[in-house]
């Protein structure tokens, strides 16, 4: 299986959110980390052809999925960034309306959907509404719904967004679960959401692709640009507007600050050890022209 952008390129207006864009996935969890309006919602909406493409290409197997229509879309499972529920519905019966939406038979849209409430752990909520669901049992019902059909491509858009430290946690295990033999693609702002589970990293700044590697080799490829120093809020001001956005941390003998970049101030000691997917984020998508 294999899913191949190529020079893809899509403008709202004046402004570019997709820039040539080009990358081959196959099986595997592919985390796509990026800030707001870089690119990677325009890049989800586009591969599941909610919109049009100004240009380029987007193949699966070799063929454009523009040919393949509606063949390619029953393989894809698609949780978007937001999306409405009727709340009055009971999960069950939402579940339902969405098989129904896939074309899925009847029984075995019951067998799956019964499968789905178990892996997500709301089978014991089946019947009840969704509006007296958490925002993390919506998000796991979306989940849910995307898999509907066991789709080979699942592309989930910012799937934590708005969601505590321990549903966020819960969604990353959920898709963990479930990433077996597929080809993932989430997309998010929030480091830790993909650092456990992704086999490559794709960073996307300005509608562009800055880098992508698996993710030991991105931590490997700041080693040296990686500095910090114990700082008074004087300091850290300082620094942070000469040398851009570090990181602090409070540690038993003050507050300390650390950088990523290029030219690091030479009073930094460098780090050694403990480098993480947040310092490769700041080092391309904060720091890194």
């Amino acid at each position: 299986m294999e899913l191949t952008i190529k020079n893809l390129t899509k403008q709202y207006n004046t402004v570019t959110a997709l820039n040539q864009f080009s990358y081959t996935f196959s099986n595997g969890v592919y985390g796509i980390l990026g800030t707001n309006g870089a690119g990677k919602s325009t890049l989800m909406n586009l591969i599941t052809d909610i919109i049009k493409r100004d240009s380029g290409e987007i193949l699966y197997n070799g063929k454009d999925i523009l040919t393949l229509g509606s063949k390619f879309r029953k393989i894809v499972g698609y949780m978007p960034q937001s999306q409405g529920m009727y709340e009055s519905f009971t999960a069950n019966r939402f579940l339902f309306y969405m098989a129904s939406l896939k074309g899925m038979k009847q029984q075995e849209a019951k067998k799956q959907i019964d499968e789905l409430l178990h892996i997500v752990g709301l089978y014991e909520k089946r019947n009840d509404r969704l509006k007296g669901f958490s925002g993390g049992m919506k998000q796991r019902i979306f989940l849910a719904q995307a898999l509907l059909g066991n789709p080979e491509i699942l592309i989930l858009d910012e799937p934590t967004a708005g969601l505590d430290p321990k549903e966020r946690i819960n969604i990353r295990n959920y898709i963990s679960k479930i990433a077996q033999n597929r080809l993932v693609l989430l997309a998010t702002h929030v480091v830790t959401d993909i650092e456990c589970i992704a086999n490559q990293v794709l960073l996307m700044k300005n509608g562009c692709l800055v880098a992508s590697d698996t993710p030991t080799n991105l931590i490997e490829s700041i080693q040296g640009k990686v500095g910090e120093k114990l700082c008074t809020l004087e300091e850290i001001d300082r620094y942070q507007t000469e040398y851009g956005m570090g990181n602090i941390y409070q540690r038993s003998e003050g507050q300390v600050l650390r950088l990523v970049g290029d030219n690091l101030p030479k009073e930094f000691e460098p780090v050694t050890s403990g480098i993480g997917l947040e310092d490769v984020y700041l080092y391309y998508l904060e720091q890194h022209q």
